[in-house]
């Protein structure tokens, strides 16, 4: 049975000319599936006059609003038209060929959801000829699109696409109104150059050939007509074509500015400064010798991480930019913005920063909500940004990027966090056992390295005369939530029932007797009173190496495992000693081994 859909606050905005059976087919199609919008618009671009009788037929049926035109204008006009005439939040952007296919709504729901939650995407795709060159793995089967301004691949230019997708209905007042009286391709094209130059943002849906389906049939076929050598499958023809696109593209990119057809006056426009092409081509050449240089030293390492080796030298040469300023000068400077992930800015950005503190060069820092109190020292910190992204964590103003083949970092202090937060207040008659745990999407798919509730019973049952023990695993309310999905493993109840005796993080907050200003606040105030933690991946783990004693961290698998992370760089952030488990069965013999009272005794 097909469930039903509303779309609440989408206008469906359908772009027609001579093809009024096709449009036909296209509400008919979402009418049988129960796909209904709160707003549904027929931007009609001068179609013959039985198309437009056809179409005045159709409205009185499925009740869209018709913005018709007198002449044929071409594709950008009648796309500006259409969308000037939307009144709701997001657009859905469909051609009159395309259908919806059944898989269509709940991916749609999950589309506008993401969309709701995430506020700097612009765009959502959902069909394509070819898969965009550049993905990361984003949720819900949706990959986050990253555009490389030096990649060799020219399809990088199709950030955008004509394609249906979702955006918000001030699109065209952030990227500028699309190109008119040119053709189809050029139009989009410009759109494409547009969407880049202002740095916009998207998703592109992995399946994407399975939300729509694109019908040309005979009797009323596509009105998109290309050149013989656009299409060519010569290979002479073909090469020659890759060539020109190559360089025609990345000079479009990097040159192309408003008089060429889009022009943007919002405020919330921002168009990027002028290139400096000298500046730009050092850039490539440097990148090029670099990943040369990667592949000759480290060829036998895996392509998945010689980007981080080659990201390692990046982040060295750019640091040889503020030699005189840093070493020489000494004079307040320097501003560290950072909206990563949590684990690269404890690794790299907070001892990066403590360390120009430090050196007397440090101005201001700027990082997420509830950071304050990580950069206590920084008299000018901001917190700017209110959610935390992949796409942050490529900032090569910082010493190193995620991770790398040397942890040997020159512009790089120790954070005395746990000198600066201990207290009176988190004092108990055993020592503190920190169980620090986390549940979330990882990789685009199930949790991985986490504490099950069997694991966490047997834990409780080994340590529980020995520690006081707390449990912290924060809720997405009470931290900034980066782009991975924080899943429930339903631990919290179970504690009560059947150890009501361990004491919830969450619960302490609830209390908050050291009037702590966030939770964040609190746990570093809880951890800096702890000398033995049991942690999981990621920022979780990093967080509890920073207050000295012993880590017992489970990471299953990920790049941390070749980088050796675990023994190179988490020890130096405060001198703990990490024992590292790739297995369940593993941190058991870690525990036996470091935190049970007997092996203690034994070695005394």
């Amino acid at each position: 049975m097909t469930s039903d859909y509303f779309f609440k606050d989408v206008s469906l905005l359908i772009t027609h000319y001579n093809r009024s059976s096709s449009l036909e087919r296209l509400l008919q199609t979402c009418r049988e599936f129960n796909f209904s919008f709160e707003e549904i618009i027929v931007s009609d671009d001068g179609s013959l006059a039985e198309h437009l009788e056809a179409i005045k037929e159709l409205q009185s049926q499925y009740e869209f609003k018709l913005i018709t035109a007198e002449f044929n204008s071409g594709l950008g006009n009648n796309i500006n038209k259409g969308q000037a005439a939307v009144t709701l939040p997001y657009t859905l952007y469909v051609q009159e060929d395309f259908v919806p296919l059944a898989a269509f709504g709940q991916h749609f729901n999950d589309a506008l959801e993401i969309m709701e939650k995430k506020k700097d995407l612009d765009i959502i795709r959902f069909y394509s000829y070819i898969k965009y060159p550049n993905l990361i793995p984003f949720e819900k089967g949706f990959s986050q699109m990253i555009y490389k301004p030096w990649s060799l691949n020219y399809r990088k230019i199709y950030y955008y696409s004509d394609h249906p997708h979702l955006r918000r209905s001030n699109f065209i007042e952030k990227f500028g109104s699309y190109t008119e009286h040119v053709t189809v391709d050029r139009s989009e094209y410009r759109m494409c150059i547009s969407f880049i130059q202002q740095r916009g943002k998207g998703l592109f849906y992995n399946d994407f050939q399975t939300l729509f389906k694109q019908i040309n049939p005979t009797e009323e076929p596509s009105t998109t007509i290309r050149g013989k050598l656009t299409l060519s499958r010569n290979p002479l023809i073909k090469f020659v074509r890759d060539i020109y696109r190559q360089f025609r593209y990345n000079y479009d990119l990097r040159f192309l500015r408003t008089n060429h057809g889009f022009a943007i006056q919002s405020d919330i426009a921002k168009l990027r400064k002028e290139s400096n092409s000298f500046i730009d081509l050092s850039k490539a050449v440097l990148n090029k010798i670099l990943s040369l240089y990667v592949r000759i030293r480290y060829k036998g390492v895996s392509r998945e991480f010689m980007q981080f080796y080659k990201d390692t030298y990046y982040c060295e040469i750019v640091q040889l930019r503020h030699l005189f300023k840093d070493f020489f000068i000494r004079k307040k400077y320097k501003t560290i913005s950072f909206n990563g992930e949590f684990a690269p800015e404890l690794q790299f950005v907070l001892p990066f920063a403590y360390w120009h503190f430090k050196n007397g060069t440090l101005d201001k820092t700027q990082s997420s909500k509830y950071s304050k109190e990580l950069y206590f020292f920084s008299e000018n910190h901001e917190e700017v940004f209110e959610e935390r992204s992949n796409e942050g964590n490529y900032n090569f103003e910082i010493p190193r990027i995620l991770y790398s083949q040397d942890y040997d970092i020159k512009k790089w202090e120790q954070v005395p966090l746990k000198q600066t937060y201990q207290n009176a207040v988190y004092v108990y008659d055993k020592p503190i056992l920190i169980i620090a745990n986390r549940y979330n999407m990882e990789w685009d798919d199930a949790p991985v390295s986490f504490l099950s509730i069997p694991v966490l019973d047997s834990i409780i049952k080994r340590l529980k005369n020995q520690y006081t023990i707390i449990y912290n695993r924060p809720r997405s309310q009470n931290i900034t939530v980066d782009d991975s999905v924080i899943y429930d493993l339903h631990e919290f109840d179970w504690f009560e029932q059947e150890h009501p005796d361990v004491i919830l993080m969450e619960n302490l907050y609830k209390e908050n007797k050291a009037k702590a200003n966030n939770f964040n606040h609190l746990q570093l105030m809880v951890y800096a009173n702890s000398s033995h933690f049991i942690s999981t991946h990621g920022g979780t783990a990093t967080l509890a190496s920073y207050f000295g004693g012993i880590n017992l961290i489970l990471s299953k698998k990920g790049p941390e495992h070749h980088f050796k992370c675990y023994q190179k760089l988490y020890p130096k952030l405060s001198g703990a000693r990490i024992y590292h488990a790739k297995t369940d069965d593993e941190l058991f013999s870690h525990i036996e081994n470091h935190l049970s009272d007997e092996k203690i005794k034994s070695r005394q």
